[in-house]
């Protein structure tokens, strides 16, 4: 069939507001839209730290998901939602955080990390530290070492939440630390 195509400035509005309104991040995360990678933890840390300004840049593997992420982030004053974005805007969003936060129940070796470690972002993360590296090389922290994933695994984001909060609160407000990672 015949047909125009009308590009949606949706997408476009979201960037550009992080682009021109918000000079930094504090948290970004990246990731999909599967469950596994557990977007409802930053909306939770977003409720409980209105104080912080949250992106959320996410890749469209599972429709309903992703709109579902995109409308919980609508009425918190302070979450960017990005959407899809492309690789050369990430690199640009991640020179714009303070850290990067991870809340995926399982990785390999995340390229987000190297993204994140290349532009001097620290990266917490709730539970994956591949061969140890955020630790031993000091690039960053885990929520706690005394953490028990298997709690978030049934999707208990407010306590993912809660965990994380006293990590992200500790890098931010100590200079020292934020510069050693």
């Amino acid at each position: 069939k015949d047909s125009q195509l009308i590009k949606s400035i949706a997408g476009k509005l979201n960037q550009d507001i992080a682009d021109t309104v918000v000079e930094k991040f504090d948290v970004l995360w990246v990731g999909n839209s599967l469950p596994k990678k557990r977007f409802e933890v930053v909306i939770a840390l977003a409720k409980l730290m209105p104080e912080l300004i949250f992106a959320i840049a996410m890749n469209r593997a599972d429709k309903g998901r992703y709109l579902l992420a995109q409308e919980q982030s609508k009425p918190l004053s302070n979450v960017i939602f990005l959407g899809q974005t492309s690789p050369d805007k990430m690199e640009t969003n991640f020179s714009k955080a303070k850290l990067y936060l991870n809340t995926s129940t399982q990785e390999g070796f995340p390229n987000t990390f190297l993204q994140a470690w290349q532009v001097g972002v620290p990266v917490i993360s709730l539970s994956v530290d591949p061969d140890n590296i955020i630790i031993d090389k000091q690039l960053g922290m885990l929520a706690s070492e005394n953490f028990d994933d298997k709690l978030c695994s049934e999707f208990d984001f407010q306590l993912c939440a809660n965990e994380l909060k006293t990590s992200i609160n500790r890098v931010l407000t100590n200079i020292d630390l934020y510069q050693l990672y």
